[in-house]
């Protein structure tokens, strides 16, 4: 997504994020301090079985302590979560900065992980992050409309999970004039660098939680030539109004989106990665693949292209009905789990070229890490494995 979809976007996000305000924020209440300095040593004996349960509750507290959730941990039990957020949980650094919008929401960035060119954050949005109103008629006053679509009834083309922003789409229903004006802040889609450089999105998802804040994560990626060891980023919190006016079976709306305010943060580069590639066999289609393993995720890409010696061979051209279309990453002859819909095709200088670049978990035996190709037909062919060998810089 880019800059320009986003706002596109952003408008009917903000409206599902209508939510109730919470009057504490539980994790910045848990400092505990103890100082027990200048106490005078008591006399009187303490039993066993007092000491025993003392010992039970220390070993229980340092249990709890170390099994405490990031902001990456506690949405990583979700149905759809991405799998590499346990990964993210364990390696990002914790950032916790806060910024309270003047209309009482609280926006918090929790733990940021920079590796390669991609740079992951967590945050949580406390609070009403918008408000909408409901009218009769039409709007007061001249309009100048961003976009007029005839023929659009908006009970007919959207649908919320939220039930009130449910009960506003089924107002709007094409049998007479109403309309909706809403206001409100949220925090951009990407991230952006500290020259102002924006960042796409490439991954992320935020939920809903049991107390009504929203919890969320991004995974953003940097442009080659703005690559550092050191990088500061910045989260932007924009703010945002409009009217949505169904006129008849006419659908018109005007929107406003402008930036609020910066939170800067600074995390260093991960630079220990795993480097491998292999040769694919000559066949049908030529090429190789880079594999690019950190503490998250391994990257996967693949060239490939039809061999020119094969070009002519009429059992490759049937071969075509069950040829290999994609590559699937083994650890220790076992594959490796790959991450939700993160994979796509990229440019190629080369003519005939294909590029694709997908990824799967994170490895431990990088000794031991084979390619195995799958089959349109067939699948995976664990007997055709390519192994990967390293790469040395």
């Amino acid at each position: 997504m880019n800059l320009h979809e986003e706002e596109q976007t952003v408008i009917q996000d903000a409206m599902i994020h209508t939510l109730s305000g919470l009057k504490e924020d539980p994790w910045l209440t848990q400092r505990i301090l103890a100082n027990a300095k200048g106490a005078e040593p008591v006399k009187k004996k303490i039993s066993v079985s007092l000491i025993l349960v003392i010992a039970l509750i220390i070993l229980s507290l340092s249990a709890a302590l170390a099994a405490g959730l990031g902001l990456f941990g506690t949405i990583s039990g979700g149905e759809f979560a991405d799998k590499r957020l346990p990964a993210l949980n364990d390696t990002a650094e914790e950032v916790y900065l806060t910024h309270t919008t003047e209309d009482g929401v609280v926006i918090e960035i929790g733990q940021a992980y920079y590796e390669g060119n991609r740079i992951f954050i967590s945050y949580r949005v406390t609070g009403e992050t918008g408000t909408s109103e409901y009218h009769d008629g039409a709007p007061e006053g001249e309009i100048q409309w961003d976009e007029v679509q005839e023929g659009y009834v908006v009970s007919e083309n959207l649908s919320s999970e939220n039930p009130e922003v449910q009960k506003q789409y089924d107002q709007m229903n094409g049998k007479g004039q109403c309309w909706h004006s809403y206001s409100g802040s949220g925090i951009h889609d990407g991230l952006f660098l500290e020259d102002g450089t924006y960042l796409d999105i490439i991954a992320g998802n935020e939920e809903l939680q049991e107390d009504g804040s929203y919890i969320g994560w991004k995974e953003c990626e940097i442009p080659e030539d703005r690559i550092a060891d050191t990088l500061t980023f910045k989260a932007v919190i924009y703010r945002y109004e409009g009217i949505d006016f169904q006129d008849g079976t006419t659908f018109k709306t005007r929107s406003t989106i402008s930036d609020d305010v910066d939170i800067p943060f600074t995390v260093t580069r991960n630079n220990r990665l795993v480097k491998l590639r292999c040769y694919f066999p000559a066949g049908t289609w030529q090429g190789w693949a880079d594999v690019v393993c950190g503490r998250i995720d391994s990257r996967i890409t693949t060239h490939q292209m039809r061999n020119p010696d094969n070009s002519g061979d009429e059992d490759a051209e049937d071969e075509e009905a069950d040829s290999i279309v994609d590559w699937v990453l083994y650890e220790d002859g076992q594959p490796v789990g790959i991450v939700n819909d993160m994979s796509w095709e990229e440019d190629s200088d080369i003519p005939g070229e294909s590029v694709c670049t997908h990824f799967h978990q994170r490895v431990q035996n990088y000794d031991n890490l084979a390619l195995v190709p799958f089959y349109s037909e067939t699948e995976e062919h664990p007997d055709e494995a390519v192994r990967l060998e390293r790469v040395e810089e």
